[in-house]
C-alpha cells in the first residue's frame, strides 16, 4: 500500500527497482548481521554459500589499506598453478582496472563459467614488479574443514578447523571424524 501510494503520488518519477531494494534493504537492517539479500544478478555467490562451488581462478583478496591484496592461493588451482602469490596487489582484473572503491564487483570479473578465461595483472614485490596472468576459471570447490588431526599428534586430542559453512559441511565433519577414529580412540575434539 505504501509503494503503490508513493509510485503514484510523489512529485518526482520514482525508479520501482531501487525503490524496492532500498525497502528490502531497510527491513533487513532490522534484523540480525547474518541476514542477507542476494539477488538473481549473484547467482554465483548463492551458488557457492550453497553447495560450496564455483567458476573461478582459486584466489581470495582482501583491502589492505588502499590496495587490493591476494590473501589466500588455494591448492590445486588455476591461480596457484600459474604463480600467482599471496601478497600479490590485484590491479587489473577481466580488463577492468581494480581499486579499493570497486572491491566489492571483483568477483563479477574473476568469476565466470568454467573453462573461459580472464587476465589479472598485479603488482608484486618491493619493486613493484607488474606481471600479468592469463588463467584459465575452472569449478572452485571450496572446502568447509581446511584442517583437522590430532593435536599435539601423539595425544587423543582432535583439532578440526571449519572454515566455512556449505550444505556439505557436516558431510566433512562426518567423514573427518570416521578418518580419525580409524587412526585411533577420540577423547576430545576442538572445533575452530
Amino acid at each position: 500500500k505504501v509503494y503503490k501510494e508513493i509510485s503514484l503520488n510523489y512529485v518526482d518519477e520514482i525508479n520501482p527497482e531501487e525503490f524496492m531494494r532500498a525497502g528490502i534493504r531497510g527491513m533487513l537492517n532490522t534484523l540480525d548481521p547474518y541476514t542477507i539479500f542476494i539477488d538473481e544478478n549473484k547467482k554465483d555467490e548463492i551458488d557457492l554459500i550453497t553447495s560450496g562451488k564455483y567458476g573461478g581462478v582459486g584466489i581470495s583478496i582482501g583491502v589492505r589499506g588502499d590496495e587490493v591484496t591476494v590473501v589466500e592461493v588455494l591448492d590445486g588451482y588455476s591461480a596457484q598453478k600459474q604463480g600467482v602469490r599471496i601478497g600479490d596487489i590485484l590491479i587489473v582484473a577481466g580488463g577492468t582496472e581494480i581499486s579499493a572503491d570497486n572491491v566489492d564487483d571483483i568477483s563479477n570479473y574473476v568469476k565466470g563459467e568454467p573453462g573461459t578465461e580472464v587476465e589479472l595483472k598485479v603488482i608484486r614485490n618491493d619493486s613493484r614488479d607488474t606481471l600479468t596472468f592469463n588463467l584459465i576459471r575452472e569449478e572452485v570447490l571450496i572446502k568447509n574443514i581446511t584442517y583437522y588431526g590430532f593435536y599435539p599428534p601423539e595425544s587423543n586430542n582432535v583439532y578440526m578447523k571449519l572454515s566455512n559453512f556449505s550444505r556439505s559441511a557436516g558431510d566433512e565433519v562426518k567423514k573427518a571424524l570416521k578418518d580419525l577414529k580409524s587412526q585411533k580412540e577420540i577423547k576430545s575434539i576442538v572445533l575452530d
